[in-house]
């Protein structure tokens, strides 16, 4: 009887799932992109003749606890940094001009992602239109 107890313990234990340490775990796959002019296609941050200075140029979003920089900028692209999906970023590039970034996911199951789950970009779109995959990269066409 008390093998028995004890099987039927062990199996019941096993059985309740046990809870993950989601502490700082990123919940989207970032996203890198490009801004470029709409009918010339050069890059207005890293041409010979910039229109932006890429220290002035940003994404932000509106969620409350994210305030600042969500996005940073390595040279030649600009990449995204949140830990959540967020379905819009404003695109900041001077005090005066700001742009919309509408973005859809795909989802995958994740436990310590609800109530989605783990969230990888599938449409971008930079003030209304489509943005353009090259790559890794998005390009955003002002």
């Amino acid at each position: 009887m008390k093998l028995i107890f004890f099987y039927l313990s062990f199996v019941l234990i096993n059985a309740i799932p046990t809870c993950n340490d989601c502490t700082g775990r990123v919940c989207t796959d970032g996203f890198s992109f490009r801004l470029v002019d709409k009918i010339t296609k050069q890059d207005l941050i890293t041409s010979g003749t910039p229109v932006y200075r890429a220290d002035s140029v940003y994404l932000t979003t509106h969620l409350p606890g994210y305030p600042g920089f969500m996005s940073h900028f390595d040279g030649t692209a600009f990449s995204s940094r949140l830990l959540i999906p967020v379905d819009t970023f404003f695109l900041r590039v001077s005090s005066t001009d700001i742009d919309t970034v509408l973005i859809r996911y795909n989802y995958k199951n994740d436990d310590c992602c609800a109530p989605n789950g783990f969230g990888t970009p599938s449409t971008i779109k930079f003030n209304g239109s489509v943005a353009q995959k090259v790559g890794n990269i998005y390009i955003f066409e002002k």
